[in-house]
């Protein structure tokens, strides 16, 4: 399989690149970062020197299996379902952990990387955006144990990619919602021209993926990767991501119960598998619609 490259300098122009379908749909967003000048020293560095501290901090569970992502360590907050956890709830953490991440979730520059992510899906998928924000306030609201990252966030869970290499192997998030976005930001010190690339193998795409930028893409279906980096010797790469489980959405769907329980009831989806999946794929916006609703951002000088 060839590739093709894509080498939009999208950190230091901080340009919006979309990826579009045959149809015009927007399917990926390379987002890059917000017209601020000072974004990789206030934000990029900053997070940068607090995932290093974070990396040696951070306790690995017992039970810690090996990542197959990637060779490196992840941890995860937020909420999800599955994986051994029947109903929705709140990823498990060991105290000391739960500490680390209460720490992280209070820094500056991790909220703007969260709230940057956040806007850019609601002003580029508004229709995906208001899916997930109803689903999360519905599930949330039933139970007042549930503990949301960013109480203004649509996203259920995020996750560290450590590093100091954190490159990931070609995979799939298939836990994900499948017509849902992900949103990975990469966040570290190293030459995205020359390493540290998102690889889209369905799409045939290279794309440059510079410190301190943000990325969103459909997780659960499309194969996905990194590039080494170039100097793994003097060069790190950690990662954010935030992303909510496709259980969620079937937790709602099925009144708040498992999707077991809501068949053995009796009762059954409205829509044929076909009609659901047409359905998720519409909540993906038309870049013709988008353009006039965007007013493009000014290029940096």
């Amino acid at each position: 399989m060839s590739l093709y490259s894509l080498t939009t300098p999208i950190a230091h122009s901080r340009t919006t690149v979309p990826i579009l379908d045959k149809h015009g749909t927007l399917v990926a967003l390379l987002s890059g970062s917000p017209n601020d000048p000072r974004w990789l020293e206030d934000v990029n560095d900053e997070l940068d020197a607090a995932l290093q501290v974070a990396k040696h901090a951070y306790q690995p569970p017992a039970t810690y299996k090996a990542n197959r992502r990637g060779p490196f360590e992840t941890t995860n907050s937020g909420i999800s379902i599955g994986g051994g956890q029947p109903r929705p709830g709140n990823l498990a953490l060991n105290p000391h952990n739960r500490a680390l991440w209460t720490a992280l979730l209070k820094l500056k520059a991790l909220r703007r990387v969260a709230n940057f992510a956040n806007s850019t899906s609601h002003v580029f998928a508004p229709d995906m955006f208001d899916l997930y924000d109803t689903t999360l306030d519905d599930i949330c609201q039933r139970d007042t144990s549930l503990k949301r990252n960013y109480a203004d966030n649509v996203f259920a869970s995020a996750s560290i990619n450590f590093g100091p290499r954190a490159t990931a192997y070609v995979h799939t998030d298939h836990l994900n919602l499948a017509y849902g976005w992900c949103a990975i930001t990469a966040i570290g010190k190293f030459d995205p021209r020359r390493g540290g690339h998102l690889i889209l193998w369905d799409l045939r795409l290279i794309i440059e993926f510079p410190p301190g930028s943000t990325i969103l893409i459909p997780s659960a279906i499309l194969r996905h990767s990194n590039a080494p980096l170039a100097d793994e010797e003097n060069e790190r790469r950690s990662a954010f991501l935030q992303y909510s489980a496709g259980g969620l959405f079937r937790w709602v769907e099925c009144e708040h119960q498992s999707q077991k329980s809501f068949f053995a009831s009796g009762r059954k989806y409205t829509q044929t598998g076909k009609e659901r999946w047409k359905r998720g794929v519409g909540v993906f916006s038309k870049w013709e619609d988008l353009k006039t609703r965007i007013r493009p951002r000014p290029a940096s000088s």
